[in-house]
Parts: C-alpha cells; structure tokens; sequence
C-alpha cells in the first residue's frame, strides 16, 4: 500500500487560516443573532467546571470545518478541544499524529460580557517532528467589525510572523521601540482576584511605587499604563504595532500561571516576530520549551514576561522579583 503523504505546512496555513475566521465568524454571528441561547450554560464532561453552548458550538463548528476542507483532506487530524485539554492524562509524546489543540473561544468570560478582548487560537502539533519543529504552527483569530477575522500566524518553517487580512498575507508590522517602564503600557491578566493580586500585591507594587516617588522628585509624571486585560489578542497586538507614532501594547506578563494552551498560540507569534519572551528567572522562554508544555497540556502552568525590547524586559523582571 502506498504510504500516504504528510500535510506540509503551507497546507496548515491554509487550513488554519479557513477554519479559525471561520470559527470567529460563527461565534460573532450566534450571539448577536441569539444571544440567550449562545449564552446558556451547559454542564459537560467530568471536570465541573460549566461551558457556555457558544463554546461548545465552536468548538464543533472548528472540528467539523476542519475535516471537511479541501474534500477531506484534514479529516484524520486530531483535535484535542477544552475538554480534553483539561485531562492530565493526555499525553502527547505518546501519540504518532499531527493533532490540533484548540482554545476556540479563549475569553469566554468576555464574550459574555460583550467585551472584545476574546479570540480563536489553535496550534498545529505533530509529536513526530524534532525538537523545534514539533509546534508546526499557531493561529489566533481577533474579530474585526463587520470584516473577516484578523488571523494572525506563525510556523516552524518561517523566522517571521503574519497576518491574514481580507485575502492578503502580510508580515507583521514589527514591535514598539520602547525601553522604559516609564513609557511603557503594560498588560496583565488581572480579571480574577488571585491573578489581580499577584500583580497589585507585593514587591511589584512596592516597587513601582518607589520608581513613581523617584520620578515625581525630579518634577515630572510616569507615562506608565497599566491594563488588567491581557491574553493572547495583547500579545498579537504587541507583535503588529502598525501606527508608530502611536502607542501601542509594550509588555504582557503573567506571574501566577497559565495553561500552555492559554498562552503558547500568542507567545509563538510575538517570538516569531521579535518580542523577547522570558521566564520569571530571566531566562529564554524557547520554542523548544513551548513545545514540552505542549506535550503535557494540563500538567503545568506557566508565567511569563513577553516585551517589545530587551531592557524593558529587564525592568519588569527586575520589578518581579520576590
């Protein structure tokens, strides 16, 4: 029998691209035209913890989209949803296909709340492949208006990062060039009180306060920003700073935890593009560290600080520190 050709990744391109403005679409369209029912919650699978049917629809509307495209062509890759993600048996070292992990609707909180801070992402991952080129590629879906979805991309074949907008590939506009916490906007994920807390809380806060009392003396104001909605849509935006003279997102960071699942698909982008990703200890956060979050989805969380620059990286994680 002849040994069926693997999908290559201009093909996960296209597909990623199809199916995650697909999804965004979808879920633009059922709670604006139902919102009650969109919202609704539902109780399913074993871990407690509720789902919106808004969730649920798009998650089978990505898997469904996903088989059917091009004739079928994807129908045997494995998508691995919110559920499964959950499970700390999963185990993706032990598996000999190209699967797709799946967050499609990441901000459900948001869309509740008709806030706009939500996205689609997914990344492509095939166990198989070496090490660095495992995670073959992330998408992240952002909601446009009226338009076609925003799908921002990356993969393990190209050093850069893209943009889908209307039928064009463009490569990302490239990143701020500020270095001072002084100028800089920051975002932190600070909806829920323990995650609020790791930030407003503790040496960060004392020192910031310092550097505020320091900059007053010399008669001038911080131009410092600071916003508690962050995710993968801030990290996007921090790698696709298109208005230079504009201000634009500097700095994510996450110091009580994330799952990879919540965090990978944005910070692949931003590296691709040039952003600094770093552990808390100060240390390159590396595509092959992705990659091993990635095998065991649901066994570890990760903090992180993603910058524009170098030396604004270094500031926040000197403001950090215990």
């Amino acid at each position: 029998m002849k040994k069926k050709k693997k999908i290559g990744v201009p093909g996960i391109v296209s597909v990623g691209v199809h199916v995650v403005r697909y999804v965004v679409r979808q879920i633009v369209s059922d709670v604006r035209d139902d919102a009650e029912t969109a919202l609704e919650s539902l109780h399913i699978g074993t871990h407690g913890k509720p789902a919106l049917r808004v969730d649920v629809n798009a998650e089978d509307s990505f898997k469904r989209e996903l088989h059917k495209y091009q004739g079928g062509r994807f129908k045997k890759v494995k998508v691995y949803g919110e559920e499964s993600l959950r499970s700390t048996d999963l185990d993706l070292s032990l598996k000999k296909e190209l699967a797709v992990l799946v967050d499609a609707v990441d901000g459900t909180d948001l869309v509740e709340r008709g806030f706009s801070n939500w996205c689609s992402a997914a990344v492509f991952f095939d166990p198989r492949n070496q090490p660095g080129k495992k995670l073959v590629a992330a998408f992240v879906g952002v909601a446009v208006d009226e338009s076609p979805a925003d799908v921002y991309f990356a993969t393990s074949e190209s050093p850069d990062a893209f943009v889908r907008r209307n039928s064009d590939n463009n490569k990302l506009a490239g990143l701020s060039k500020v270095k001072s916490l002084k100028e800089a906007s920051i975002c932190f994920y600070g909806q829920k009180a323990d995650n609020y807390l790791s930030v407003a809380t503790g040496a960060f806060t004392n020192r910031l306060s310092a550097l505020n009392a320091r900059t007053k003396k010399t008669g001038k104001k911080l131009d410092l920003r600071i916003y508690n909605m962050a995710g993968i849509p801030m990290m996007v935006k921090l790698a696709d700073h298109r208005v230079s003279l504009a201000r634009g997102v500097d700095a994510v960071i996450e110091v009580e935890g994330q799952k990879p699942h919540d965090c990978v698909p944005g910070l692949f982008i931003a590296k691709k593009a040039g952003a600094v990703v770093r552990n808390l200890d100060g240390s390159d956060f590396s595509f092959e560290q992705m990659e091993k979050l990635l095998l065991r989805p649901a066994s570890n969380e990760q903090t992180y600080v993603l910058a524009a620059t170098e030396k604004l990286s270094d500031e926040l994680l000197a403001l950090l520190k215990d």
